[in-house]
């Protein structure tokens, strides 16, 4: 099946999934106002715009999960006030901009996980004052923009692990109130949000705790500056006593203690990465 069919106005459920499907339009669900599921998985859809579910005032579960959409553009999902579950993983979303999530004050559950995303903008989430569950896992995640946590006060679930988060705001976790569990791959965020170890993954290990200092941004640079201080100081100790010096106990023992420095600031640099 390559387009949608005609559909009975009074359908409460709608199962398309492994289909060929690659377009929509503003009249593809036109008029199925009894409309409950939609199951759109594993097609080829490419774009989700703004009209396609208009018309689907009762919606309450929306799947796009594993089609080839690569961006959700601004109020695509306008008209769907009464939808609970939108799952989109999957996908090659890269992108998705201010003002996708519009309408949206009911959602319980988002899946965006498994794509490209690497960025959510400031206020993203915010319509989505519903939302208790939110999966963001295994994406290119970088950067989540001051203000993204906004309006997830009844957020319990967040699924963080497998990005590489460099750029965040604490402030972001630590208004996360009602969160019960989160899953990332640094234990700091666990210290952020304020959780207890068992509602919480990673677990913490001997060189991560809430009370690590160097989490500490000076801190860790100070750590690199010495450490790679220790390890050319040393290496030119090194190199001075092997080339100039006549072999003596003396200038052997200097070595070694050269060679033990060298791997100490090794270790500092381990440490501040």
């Amino acid at each position: 099946m390559e387009e949608i069919p005609i559909i009975q106005k009074n359908t409460r459920l709608l199962d398309l999934q492994y289909n060929s499907i690659s377009n929509l339009t503003n009249s593809s669900f036109q008029n199925l106002h009894n409309l409950f599921e939609l199951y759109l998985a594993h097609n080829f859809l490419a774009d989700v715009n703004r009209g396609y579910f208009g018309d689907l005032l009762n919606l309450r579960l929306l799947d796009l999960s594993f089609n080839e959409i690569e961006v959700i553009r601004r109020e695509s999902f306008v008209g769907l006030q009464r939808l609970e579950q939108l799952l989109l993983t999957g996908n090659n979303i890269k992108e998705i901009e201010s003002d996708a999530f519009v309408d949206l004050h009911l959602i319980t559950e988002l899946d965006l996980s498994n794509m490209f995303i690497e960025r959510i903008p400031s206020y993203l989430l915010s319509p989505m004052t519903s939302l208790t569950r939110i999966d963001l896992s295994f994406n290119r995640l970088m950067i989540t923009e001051k203000g993204f946590a906004i309006g997830l006060q009844n957020l319990a679930h967040l699924y963080l692990q497998g990005n590489e988060l460099k750029q965040y705001y604490r402030s972001d976790f630590t208004r996360l109130h009602s969160l019960d569990m989160l899953h990332t791959d640094k234990y700091l965020f666990c210290c952020l949000a304020k959780l207890k170890e068992e509602n919480c993954l990673p677990l913490p290990d001997k060189l991560s705790s809430c009370q690590d200092l160097m989490k500490e941004d000076i801190l860790r640079a100070f750590l690199w500056i010495f450490g790679i201080m220790a390890i050319f100081g040393n290496l030119f100790s090194i190199g001075y006593h092997v080339r100039v010096e006549k072999a003596t106990v003396t200038s052997a023992l200097t070595k070694q203690l050269a060679c033990a420095d060298c791997l100490f600031g090794v270790y500092m640099i381990c440490i501040a990465g």
